[in-house]
């Protein structure tokens, strides 16, 4: 007969060789049809007389098509040769619409028995919310082999099967249940599990069932009991505590990291946790065994002698810490895609799939990961973190990160804020303040100086009063929110320099240069609070205020830590770019002076480094450099503080300010000359007036024959001057001022001796 593959048999549309559809015979020795059932012969047969034969599969290049039976495949596959492989790929009811993809389960079934521990396998349909069917698969193992779970089951298919093909679903069988013809049932086999609908976010634990196999004459609506896999610890941390080489072990049962303390102090950690980490993997389920095998000192306990898991958690970070910057970037898209809280660790050898990816997702991340770095990686072709799409993302060349042009508008405009904008109203704002705070002084609170000592008083006070309301106070809460309004949360990774993230991070940096940190400044506590709102995670016991902190909130510092004048920023340069990078600090870590962390840095606790030194030189920490730490060290009594702590240091502060207060001295007493209206003092100008004659009559009629009747020759003893002569812009106002003094100096008013010059004067 005639054969053909149509995709869609209503339409009768044939498909190449090689793609898989329904297959459809017609001509001799087929039967012309059903007797009496037109119903099945209209759904089977097609106008032009093609059979819908139930099966699908394809026709190779040469358009033949071979069936053997899927039984004797699972019995002797490698007995069969390549090219006698069949073609038919499974029945049409069997299939499995993945999201509009046709699946076959014989396809599944195949790739799965390649796996050793795997005797038998069968694939069936799993309902699905959004893609309408899933895939589950049934898995019988070989005796004495340990289970196989979906990380490894997909680590596996990852060579053979596209990302989509990948079972979401794993039952763990011990048989598989055949009708009396020795043909597998594999419909409605998920409702007869009790699987229900499967949501994107599950986790392996939720997709994970055992069950036993029902007898054959079980009809197939019959139920079958399957019940969740749960996970355990125990298992595994009994081997390790058997094993010789181990003094000590913990599990962490939500990460499932394994904590070990080798025996011996010359162990050699690199040689020996591969070791324990094979016997682990050989005595216990795949799905029981420990992520990672870490090697530590000691393992941290609390009081009560169980396990202190925060603290656990700190001694793992190491391995995410220490990644580089594209291993670290393709962990963070990961978390995005998958929905996973950014404080659980991503390990390197996680699958995708595994961490509750499906066959939508790889195109989501596929995009947010070509937006983000540039490039294009398959998702089949390494579907773990940092092992298999760091690696590819390295390999691939791409076009390197161009900074922005420098000399645009932008970024010109930007850089010249601070200097046009923010300096000049950080001073004018200053001096408003003082001096609207000594007219609050002079004029609401009534307090008239009429000496030297009371003006410089009042100086003190308004100086005071404005550097701790504006500098103290209103400067860093401008500073706090500026850093949450242009810049927000501090995001790791690289960012072109000039682009529109490295301006406003350069922005804030100048900002927070600018403003201080005023009065949060003035012991460890307000400090580590000004820490706390900028968005540090610190939880520090002593920090001085000479310690340099930035990026804060890719700064991670646990309890019990000390600093001395150091610095701690995640922001560096690197390959042209403005790169930022997390700091981890943990617990009980000593900095001395002049000490940096660099960017990335992962400081292990119990850590105390020398002065002038850096994170690269972990290798010469040493305990005692913890004496060396002037924070740490025991603080004076109370007493010894307020008789001679303060009184010292408000001595050393008052002779600081010695020219300071000799200027304010020297202010106010010009300020009292003026307003006494000469440059003499009272007695000067009382002794002027008798030594001129206090009795002397001035006449006025013009002002430089007046002041030579009378010998005067400065404004100390008169200044009467006409309008009319050498200065014709004098104002009235002068003029009136200087009879008003000669009338104070003399002790009574002028007399006049003539209206016309009185009448000068008063024009």
């Amino acid at each position: 007969p005639e054969i053909a593959i149509f995709g869609d048999i209503s339409t009768e549309t044939s498909l190449e060789p090689g793609t898989i559809g329904y297959i459809t015979v017609r001509g001799e020795p087929l039967f012309s049809g059903y007797e009496g059932d037109g119903d099945a012969n209209k759904s089977s047969f097609t106008l032009n007389g093609w059979f819908n034969t139930g099966d699908m599969g394809f026709l190779d290049d040469d358009g033949y098509l071979l069936k053997i039976s899927t039984d004797v495949l699972s019995i002797v596959p490698s007995t069969i040769p390549a090219s006698l492989y069949p073609l038919i790929t499974g029945r049409s009811k069997e299939v499995i619409n993945h999201g509009g993809e046709i699946i076959s389960p014989v396809e599944i079934e195949d790739a799965v028995l390649g796996h050793p521990p795997v005797r038998t396998s069968l694939a069936f349909v799993v309902p699905h919310d959004v893609l309408q069917e899933s895939i589950g698969v049934a898995i019988v193992s070989e005796p004495h082999a340990k289970r196989v779970d979906l990380l490894e089951l997909h680590n596996f298919l990852s060579h053979t099967l596209h990302p989509s093909k990948c079972p979401q679903v794993m039952v763990y069988w011990d048989d598989v249940q055949k009708n009396m013809g020795n043909k597998r049932l594999r419909i409605n086999l998920a409702q007869r599990f009790g699987i229900p609908e499967l949501r994107d976010g599950l986790p392996p634990s939720s997709r994970t069932y055992e069950a036993t196999c029902p007898p054959p004459t079980a009809s197939i609506k019959e139920p079958i009991p399957a019940a969740l896999v749960v996970p355990s610890a125990e298992a595994s941390l009994t081997v390790l505590l058997s094993h010789p080489s181990v003094v000590d072990a913990v599990i962490v049962p939500k990460a499932l990291n394994a904590f070990m303390k080798l025996r011996g102090p010359d162990a050699d950690a690199e040689y020996e946790s591969p070791a324990i980490a094979d016997d682990v993997s050989r005595a216990v389920h795949n799905y029981d065994r420990p992520r990672e095998f870490i090697v530590i000192d000691a393992i941290p306990r609390l009081d009560d002698g169980s396990t202190d898991n925060p603290a656990l958690t700190l001694k793992a970070r190491p391995a995410e810490v220490e990644a580089g910057p594209v291993e670290r970037a393709v962990a963070t898209i990961f978390r995005n895609v998958l929905g996973i809280n950014g404080t659980d660790y991503v390990w390197k050898d996680m699958d995708f799939f595994e961490m509750g990816g499906d066959s939508l997702k790889p195109g989501r991340m596929a995009g947010v990961r070509r937006k983000t770095l540039g490039v294009a990686v398959r998702a089949q072709d390494n579907p773990d973190v940092q092992k298999g799409h760091s690696e590819k993302l390295n390999q691939i060349p791409r076009a390197p990160l161009a900074a922005a042009d420098e000399a645009r508008a932008v970024a010109i405009a930007v850089q010249a804020i601070p200097l046009v904008l923010l300096r000049p109203m950080r001073r004018l704002g200053g001096w408003l303040l003082f001096a609207n705070i000594l007219c609050f002084i002079k004029i609401v609170l009534g307090w008239k100086a009429n000496d030297t000592g009371s003006r410089l008083l009042q100086l003190i006070i308004a100086v005071t009063a404005a550097g701790i309301l504006f500098s103290g106070i209103f400067l860093p809460l401008f500073a706090w929110a500026t850093k949450w309004i242009v810049i927000g949360h501090y995001r790791a990774g690289s960012h072109p320099l000039w682009g529109s993230y490295n301006l406003r991070w350069w922005i804030v940096d100048r900002v927070l240069f600018m403003c201080g940190r005023g009065l949060f400044e003035l012991n460890s506590t307000t400090l580590t609070l000004y820490l706390r709102l900028m968005g540090a995670k610190i939880r520090v016991r002593y920090v001085d205020s000479g310690t340099m902190f930035g990026e804060f909130d890719l700064i991670d510092i646990g309890e019990g830590c000390a600093f001395e004048a150091a610095r701690v920023r995640a922001f560096t340069m690197e390959g042209g770019c403005m790169v930022l990078s997390k700091i981890v600090i943990c617990s009980r870590f000593v900095m001395n002076i002049r000490t940096i962390i660099v960017p990335g840095a992962y400081v292990p606790p119990n850590t105390a480094f020398p002065p002038i030194s850096s994170s690269h030189e972990i290798a010469d920490t040493r305990p005692h450099y913890a004496t060396l730490c002037r924070s740490t060290l025991p603080s004076p009594s109370i007493f010894t503080k307020i008789f001679l702590g303060y009184p010292l240091i408000g001595f050393v502060h008052i002779v600081s300010l010695l020219p300071w207060l000799g200027n304010m001295y020297l202010l106010s007493r010009e300020d009292e000359k003026k307003d006494e209206g000469g440059w003499g003092g009272k007695r000067r100008r009382r002794q002027d007036a008798k030594r001129w004659g206090a009795k002397t009559t001035v006449f006025a009629s013009r002002g430089r024959e007046a002041a030579s009747s009378i010998g005067v020759r400065s404004r100390v003893q008169c200044c009467v001057i006409s309008s009319t002569l050498d200065r014709p812009s004098a104002c009235f106002a002068e003029m009136r001022q200087s009879l008003l003094y000669c009338d104070k100096m003399l002790g009574q008013s002028l007399p006049w001796t003539g209206e016309r010059e009185k009448n000068d004067i008063t024009n």
